[in-house]
């Protein structure tokens, strides 16, 4: 395997009229050619014989087109957000509070989903409206059951119930 600098054409092989940059080039006997700054931009390293990926970022390239076309390994990308992550938030950010709260709501109970939800919003993590019933209605769509003790009766028991600090 071979390591190219940016704009350096691969030795041995003719690309007429190309250079190499801001890609990653397979050749058909196997040949690697890795862009340094597309490398330091993705997190990728070349170690021996092995392309390795330091940490995953959202926005490297995948497939035949290297532009701009963000990684999704996760069909959730497509899935609308929680409709209450805080507005001032980035979309790392918001797209990890609605997974966090995908996950509360399919392991917790109600009262524990509510905790969760106050201590989010003490945080300025997420804006809940006054109204429990819209906040009843996403959480379902988000993934909480609606069947027995995950009734909207419920759940408005407890959705503006005050938290002791640290009762999470």
């Amino acid at each position: 395997m071979e390591y190219k600098k940016d704009g350096e054409e691969p030795s041995g092989t003719f690309m007429p009229n190309s250079e190499v940059h801001n890609c990653i080039i397979i050749t058909n006997n196997g040949t690697l050619f890795l862009d340094e700054k597309f490398a330091e931009k993705y997190g990728l390293t070349l170690e021996g014989n092995v392309l390795k990926i330091r940490e995953v970022r959202p926005e490297a390239p995948v497939g035949n087109n290297m532009g701009n076309t963000p990684i999704d390994n996760n069909h959730e990308r497509d899935e609308d957000l929680f409709h209450f992550v805080h507005p001032e938030l980035d979309e790392t950010e918001a797209r990890r509070i609605h997974n966090a709260v995908k996950r509360v709501v399919k392991r917790q109970g109600i009262q524990m989903i509510c905790l969760y939800l106050m201590q989010l919003k003490g945080e300025k993590k997420v804006l809940l409206p006054p109204n429990p019933s819209v906040v009843y209605i996403e959480l379902v769509r988000t993934g909480m059951p609606d069947g027995e003790g995950f009734n909207e009766t419920t759940f408005r028991k407890y959705y503006n119930k005050p938290i002791a600090p640290n009762a999470i």
